[in-house]
């Protein structure tokens, strides 16, 4: 992976984690930066793996979702959006879960 990927992945990374703090209570940011930090985790040993396009595509489409969540944080906390169903599908068993997890801590 090119050191600009890195560099990206990084920084939205960072960005992530300093939003929480400014805009969480301290429960949501403890879980918030627990599931990001094992995402971005495995996004990067899925990179250092494969040297592939389908690498390349993964990480774009990984760093738009997570920029898009990123806008989804303000300073009230975070905006509840549906998941678009094509999106849901695309989840595995394990991201479906951590997700409901995640509203279920949030609403309550």
């Amino acid at each position: 992976m090119s050191e600009i990927a890195w560099y990206r992945l990084r920084n939205l990374y960072r960005s992530i984690l300093r939003k929480h703090q400014q805009c969480l209570p301290l429960e949501l940011r403890v879980l918030g930066d627990q599931y990001v930090a094992e995402e971005f985790r495995r996004m990067r040993e899925f990179l250092l793996r494969s040297q592939s396009q389908t690498a390349s595509r993964q990480l774009s489409e990984f760093l738009e979702q997570w920029q898009m969540y990123l806008e989804s944080v303000g300073p009230e906390g975070l905006t509840t959006v549906d998941v678009e169903p094509a999106l849901w599908q695309q989840l595995s068993p394990e991201q479906r879960l951590q997700l409901e997890r995640l509203r279920a801590t949030a609403t309550t």
